[in-house]
């Protein structure tokens, strides 16, 4: 059956003729065309044959299942994407490697220790330190995670580790030997604990496992200071020395030099104890004489220890003055021969002058440059006010 088109041009509509009589075309009144034979003008065969023009209904089919196929394609390709950037995301939160048990036996005893990231607390030349909370047990740990390219990086980690361990060891015997302090006294350890360590040899990557010191570092008290405008009272600025001063004192009576002490390596515990970090650069007193030996050479004992106390005289300036004693904030480009030439040849800036006249002259004996009269830790603490400070350390 041809099928034509039609115009009714009084009521501007196109219809078809669908009758066999070719009277009868689909006007919405349902006209014949001898009754509106006037309204209807004949414009074109628009299907001349429809036997054998429609799509076989299983290419139909084949078409929707084809679609079907494609739409989950994408769906599963989509998931697929989906749980490998979690899988990749959960396993940058967890690690997953043995840990170190016995810090006797560095190569013995090992366990799986699953650890979940919490956030990065800190980054420096030898790694960054991620806040972590080992899974099984629920307790907070700060991870330093360093990478290294070459087994002589990896012996240094390994070496930082052991240098560590001992020196905690150490303090620890020393600690349980005093006998004329109270035992709290015996038990607090100035040093960070270390947890132990593990090696991910297939990424080149190391991890230290620290006791965890909720309040942070220095660095960061001194920024609070500094954004909040808030000064340092004299009875603070004692109390803080005095903590500082145990801890370096730890080290010295026993013949350590921790060789690193600045504001990032001085970390405060949940109630705002000190407790020192970070021994890349620590040596050890040789036993019965007065020097270290270090990378070939030897250093006196005075050099060696009043170093320590040096550093610790900087880091108290930049905390009560917030400006550094030998440079100030327009001395960025000076070269190392200015920085060396103004340290060995000027004397340090002068304190505000609301700090009282015993706590500025304490910090010009920590920065005297004749390291033999420099003073010590244990002279600092038999200062008045550092020995009267509130404390409970």
């Amino acid at each position: 059956m041809n099928e034509y088109k039609w115009l009714n041009y009084k009521k501007k509509e196109y219809s078809v003729l669908i009758s066999n009589d070719r009277k009868t075309y689909t006007g919405k009144d349902g006209h014949t065309l001898e009754e509106d034979k006037n309204a209807t003008v004949q414009l074109e065969v628009i299907i001349e044959e429809d036997e054998g023009k429609s799509l076989p209904i299983g290419i139909i089919v084949g078409i929707a299942v084809g679609a079907w196929a494609i739409v989950a394609v994408i769906i599963i390709i989509i998931t697929v994407a989906i749980f490998i950037i979690k899988k990749k995301k959960a396993s940058e939160n967890t690690l997953e490697t043995n840990f170190l048990l016995d810090r006797h036996a560095p190569d013995v005893i090992y366990q799986t220790f699953d650890v979940e990231k919490i956030k990065k607390i800190g980054k420096g030349a030898f790694g960054t330190v991620y806040k972590m909370k080992e899974i099984k047990s629920q307790r907070i740990v700060a991870i330093k995670k360093v990478d290294y390219d070459s087994d002589e990086e990896k012996q240094r980690f390994r070496k930082e580790v052991s240098v560590m361990r001992d020196v905690y060891q150490i303090l620890q015997q020393a600690a349980s030997s005093l006998t004329n302090i109270s035992a709290s006294q015996r038990q607090f350890i100035h040093v960070v604990e270390p947890l132990g360590y593990f090696l991910n040899e297939d990424e080149g990557k190391a991890y230290l496992v620290l006791e965890y010191c909720e309040n942070g570092d220095f660095r960061k008290y001194i920024q609070k200071m500094k954004d909040s405008g808030t000064e340092i009272s004299d009875a603070k600025a004692f109390e803080l020395i005095r903590q500082i001063t145990l801890a370096l004192n730890q080290l010295h009576v026993n013949g350590i030099i921790h060789g690193d002490i600045k504001p990032e390596n001085i970390l405060l515990t949940l109630d705002f104890k000190v407790k020192l970090s970070d021994f890349g650069l620590t040596r050890k007193l040789q036993e019965g004489k007065e020097y270290t030996t270090n990378h070939g050479g030897t250093t006196k004992r005075m050099q060696t220890i009043a170093a320590d106390i040096w550093s610790f005289g900087i880091l108290l300036f930049e905390l009560l003055a917030q400006k550094h004693p030998f440079f100030n904030s327009n001395d960025i480009e000076l070269s190392p021969l200015e920085i060396y030439n103004r340290i060995i040849d000027e004397e340090p800036a002068e304190l505000p002058d609301h700090y009282s006249k015993n706590l500025k002259n304490l910090i010009k004996q920590m920065l005297i440059k004749d390291a033999a009269r420099r003073i010590t830790a244990g002279a600092i603490l038999e200062v008045h006010e550092v020995a009267t400070s509130e404390t409970n350390n």
